[in-house]
């Protein structure tokens, strides 16, 4: 598929203005029948939000509280997933960057730097789900765009959507969300250095089950 059928941004307006406030809908009537555990201030853009990765859940759920309603947010997302079938259409409306992680995807890193200039964008520095449940291995590729962007970093921490909807519908979890206060990379650091630094930051706000073990 060619990459313009991946660019969010070539969707009409109205799509994604209803794909947005139907997520949110949906998130928000979901969390009405959860047990819910949320600390921090909602970021305040522009920003980066950094969080670990669980469940495809943690996106419209750390949404939920993470972003006001009706504001700008953008993902980022491995392209494969924009082309199954309706998750590829939800992503296009959320205005996710569809990112391709084999090689070094110049276009998606140009495209998110700018969008956090302006907005909130919300990257998973792991790259991908946490089959443990505990916070992986961050990629370099966040330093990257942390540094380019020039705007802070807010880390956010989840717990409680490892399991899927239906232990949090039943109330057998708790979705625990977390958010820190924001953050600049340190000056003058290797980029590995300034990745442990970040990851750090993330590692802090989770509960011992979700962090990493020594």
């Amino acid at each position: 598929m060619s990459q313009s059928a991946h660019d969010s941004t070539a969707m009409p307006k109205y799509y994604r203005f209803w794909v947005q406030r139907v997520i949110w809908a949906l998130s928000w009537l979901a969390t009405r029948f959860m047990r819910t555990d949320v600390q921090g201030r909602i970021p305040v853009a522009p920003c980066i939000i950094v969080s670990n990765h669980l469940h495809y859940l943690d996106i419209p759920l750390g949404g939920r509280y993470a972003v006001r309603f009706g504001e700008r947010v953008h993902w980022l997302a491995k392209t494969e997933l924009f082309d199954i079938p309706i998750v590829g259409a939800v992503l296009r409306g959320m205005q996710t960057v569809a990112i391709d992680r084999g090689k070094a995807d110049r276009r998606a890193i140009d495209q998110i730097v700018g969008f956090a200039r302006s907005y909130k964008v919300w990257i998973y520095p792991e790259g991908h789900r946490s089959v443990s449940g505990r916070l992986q291995s961050g990629k370099e590729g966040v330093v990257l765009i942390a540094r380019r962007a020039g705007v802070p970093l807010v880390p956010v921490a989840i717990a409680g959507t490892e399991g899927g909807p239906w232990p949090l519908l039943f109330r057998r979890k708790t979705l625990r969300l977390r958010m820190g206060e924001p953050f600049h990379l340190p000056v003058g650091t290797t980029r590995s250095d300034a990745l442990a630094y970040l990851m750090g930051r993330i590692e802090a706000l989770l509960p011992p089950e979700h962090r990493p073990l020594p």
